[in-house]
């Protein structure tokens, strides 16, 4: 018997049901974030590495600047970086987005206790919070930022991995 699934959005159909797919596991993204850089309107700037970024970044802990790291990914199923294009759009006083399906080739269960970085119009890091139970929503100013950005609000993910 056949059956479909939805693995980051695309169908995926397998021929039995005995037979698996080789999923791609992605997350889906929501945020509704306050305090973020007004500069970031609806295009980034081009050529500026994590220009209005929001990701996923491999540290557990928001307090200590070393352990942050670069961004979160399986690089087992891709060398690039998912995160690279992943920006938010500042209108008004918010950033809002619903369903920013991101392929990370990571679980929920990967992300879990990870952190995620907002970053302004230049690349700097202004903003942290762990994910917890797959929310971060205890934002930080990221350790040394001296601007005057000050990030609150939401990041909820949703697994998209074909369970």
């Amino acid at each position: 018997m056949a059956r479909t699934r939805f693995i980051c959005g695309v169908a995926a159909l397998t021929l039995a049901w005995s037979q698996s797919v080789d999923a791609v596991a992605c997350q889906s993204m929501t945020y509704l974030l306050y305090g973020t850089d007004p500069k970031c309107g609806m295009d980034s700037p081009a050529g500026v590495k994590n220009a209005c970024g929001i990701h996923i970044h491999v540290g557990k802990d928001c307090t200590n600047a070393s352990s942050i790291g670069g961004h979160f990914w399986d690089k087992l199923i891709s060398s690039s970086d998912p995160w690279q294009d992943v920006t938010y759009h500042t209108l008004g006083s918010k950033a809002e987005a619903n369903s920013v399906v991101v392929r990370t080739g990571l679980t929920s269960e990967e992300i879990e206790g990870q952190v995620v970085v907002v970053h302004d119009v230049t690349g700097a890091r202004v903003a942290c919070s762990p994910i917890v139970e797959l929310v971060a929503n205890s934002f930080l100013p990221y350790p040394g930022y001296k601007g005057s950005l000050s990030v609150s609000g939401a990041v909820r993910f949703t697994a998209m991995d074909g369970a």
